[in-house]
């Protein structure tokens, strides 16, 4: 039987350092420069509504009633944004994340919000469409969205470049569509050598509440992180299974250079699943 989702964990904790670098030839408004150099990618306005709007409502779309946005301990501008849109479609809350130590320890931090229900956790700077929100919350245990890459060659409606899908994990998958490994940070020339089909993560998780031990017991990454990845393949190794489910039409908002582009995507509104 399938668990009832209507809780998301949003990742909002990170300095944006690349969203505050320069990019030659982008541009932006100057309320859009404020935002990129202060690093907010969340509150990166496009209109009248930040990209955050965007990220939420497709939440509330797929079926999530409350969101909470895990958040750096100097986090004003998102602690305003939360009060603020108190009134939208989903329920908004906000946890500390009070050391930037990675994102199990942020799926830790936001342990109070989650309990023992099922939720999905994202990263704030990317948008994911509903329709692929839906199939993730249907599923009847652990899940993660990923992108094919010949798929998103041809996807119009999607900024993930081959430079940009290069530094995504790689996915190995079972022949139940199963996630069997977890490869970070590939070089280039692993990525072009890997045959097709090849599956990419889009940071975009399915989790019970059996991750908090995983994430719990994750040891530092050579970054000294502690990791949700490494969390992840924990829960495989203990016998778990994470389905993977194809999605199209991701949206990264990484950088100042990706604003204009994301903001015409969202635009047009020819996002699909």
């Amino acid at each position: 039987m399938t668990a009832t989702i209507d809780k998301a964990v949003i990742l909002a904790a990170g300095s944006g350092s690349r969203m505050r670098r320069a990019a030659g030839g982008a541009e932006l408004t100057a309320e859009q420069r404020r935002a990129a150099d202060a690093g907010l990618k969340g509150l990166m306005p496009f209109g009248r509504r930040r990209f955050l709007d965007f990220v939420i409502e497709a939440l509330a779309n797929s079926g999530i009633q409350r969101v909470c946005l895990v958040v750096g301990p100097r986090s004003e501008a998102l602690d305003r944004y939360v009060v603020d849109r108190s009134g939208c479609a989903a329920a908004l809350f906000r946890v500390v994340q009070v050391k930037p130590l990675g994102t199990a320890d942020a799926v830790l931090c936001a342990r109070s919000f989650t309990g023992d229900d099922c939720f999905l956790v994202l990263s704030s700077d990317n948008y994911y469409p509903p329709e692929a929100l839906t199939c993730l919350g249907d599923l009847d245990g652990p899940g993660l969205l990923a992108v094919e890459r010949m798929a998103v060659a041809s996807d119009p409606a999607t900024n993930l470049t081959e430079e940009r899908l290069a530094a995504f994990a790689m996915l190995e998958l079972d022949d139940e569509g199963c996630l069997r490994g977890i490869f970070e940070k590939p070089t280039i020339e692993r990525y072009r050598q890997r045959p097709d089909p090849l599956w990419l993560s889009v940071n975009c998780w399915r989790f019970g509440p059996s991750i908090h031990g995983h994430c719990a017991a994750v040891e530092p990454s050579r970054r000294g992180e502690l990791e949700l990845p490494t969390a992840a393949r924990a829960a495989i190794e203990a016998g778990e299974r994470i389905r993977v489910v194809p999605t199209t039409s991701v949206l990264d908002l990484s950088s100042r250079g990706d604003v204009p582009l994301v903001g015409r995507l969202l635009g047009e509104g020819g996002l699909r699943g």
